[in-house]
């Protein structure tokens, strides 16, 4: 009885031994698996925030949406592609709002990446512009009209840029020319308006009151409808 006794000493440690190790291995899987669903959800919840944040920049509500495509950039999102949508709705936000440095960073993400849309290089050319970063404009102008190619809508946008950047080197020529070149891919572009400027400056309103007139006549009511007739009333009649 005492040597079996004795056998049964060394048995129950081993025993216990080997519950603790099924315990943990258990509890490992169970952590694993733990993980693995957490990441998954906060993928989700990613793609949740991506959606309201869609949701709220449509009613008009910036500020709700720009919160919201924050927490998704905060978080996990399924993929790179929601990445770059993110940064860039979260640039074009504050480019819409006039709040040009904050929605530089944004809009470099975006436009950097393989992923990149033409429609980004606007907001991020202005932006520039409007921060006075024109070498980096100029850049991102040339590389915006290589990638355009084919595209007569961005390519009219392009040369619109490059007049822009033209008179911001005080180079009227050469601006009227990217100007012109615009309006004559894109007859309703706002170019109209930045070349009717140009030539009340240079002292020809008769040029710009034909300019903004032909604009008004095929322009569709908004901002840049309004512009053109607040530039036409300063000319005032003939």
């Amino acid at each position: 009885m005492k040597q079996l006794a004795k056998r049964h000493r060394y048995l129950f440690p081993a025993l216990a031994a080997a519950i603790t190790v099924l315990v943990l291995a258990g509890a490992w899987g169970y952590v694993g698996r733990g993980a693995h669903s957490l990441q998954a959800a906060t993928s989700q919840l990613g793609t949740v925030f991506l959606a309201e944040a869609a949701r709220f920049e449509a009613a008009g509500d910036w500020e709700t949406a720009l919160d919201y495509y924050e927490r998704a950039l905060a978080g996990t999102l399924t993929g790179e592609q929601d990445r770059v949508h993110a940064h860039k709705r979260s640039g074009v936000i504050r480019w819409k709002q006039g709040n040009y440095a904050a929605a530089l960073p944004h809009l470099r993400v975006a436009q950097e990446s393989p992923l990149r849309s033409l429609n980004g290089y606007r907001p991020l050319m202005e932006s520039l512009i409007a921060e006075g970063e024109f070498t980096e404009a100029e850049n991102v102008v040339a590389r915006w009209h290589d990638e355009a190619s084919g595209d007569g809508a961005q390519t009219a946008d392009t040369s619109h840029a490059q007049g822009k950047l033209a008179l911001h080197r005080d180079d009227r020529a050469t601006a009227i020319a990217h100007f012109e070149a615009t309006i004559q891919r894109v007859p309703t572009h706002r170019a109209h308006i930045d070349l009717a400027r140009i030539y009340l400056e240079q002292g020809t309103p008769e040029k710009a009151r034909d300019l903004l007139i032909r604009f008004l006549s095929t322009s569709a009511p908004g901002a840049h409808a309004n512009e053109a007739r607040g530039l036409l009333k300063e000319i005032g009649p003939k």
